[in-house]
């Protein structure tokens, strides 16, 4: 039976960084990891579940979780980058263009211009960002992977997506 390929990109809106390591654990099974997969928050949100305190010695949150053990999300999230201008912390492949990127502010611009989500669908994203929210952005390489990733999506609490 012929595979076929997926041409849209899947773009999901997540409350939290469990949500984030529960797919992410997921879709590794599929064979997808650190360079298909980009996620995108604000830099409060990185703060708030992705800095390691060194000092004190505290586990960022999530730690405890089954992923801890192979570094899961963190893969990624070492990739990234802060674009100051917006207040917005990228990880993934699409920050490795962004070197000293400025945009002009925390706007809708930047979830266009990183994920090409037009500014209809683009201020409901804009608006989970500004709620400590993180948006994880994949391209399945066939309609089996694409539905698969849909289904983890809802059992991981996505709150929206958006298919280009």
């Amino acid at each position: 039976m012929e595979t076929k390929s997926v041409q849209q990109i899947y773009t999901g809106l997540f409350k939290d960084r469990n949500s984030i390591e529960e797919v992410y654990k997921s879709i590794c099974k599929k064979g997808y990891n650190v360079k298909n997969v980009n996620l995108i928050m604000s830099t409060n949100a990185h703060e708030k579940y992705f800095t390691v305190d060194i000092m004190k010695n505290k586990k960022p949150v999530g730690m405890d979780s089954p992923m801890s053990n192979i570094n899961g999300i963190n893969d990624i999230v070492k990739t990234g980058l802060v674009i100051p201008e917006c207040s917005v912390y990228v990880a993934g492949p699409v920050s490795a263009g962004l070197s000293g990127a400025g945009t002009g502010g925390f706007s809708t611009g930047i979830i266009d211009s990183l994920l090409g989500i037009p500014d209809g669908h683009a201020d409901k994203f804009e608006s989970g960002l500004k709620d400590d929210h993180i948006i994880m952005s994949i391209q399945p390489n066939t309609e089996e992977d694409a539905a698969y990733l849909e289904k983890v999506w809802q059992e991981n609490n996505v709150e929206m997506i958006y298919k280009k």
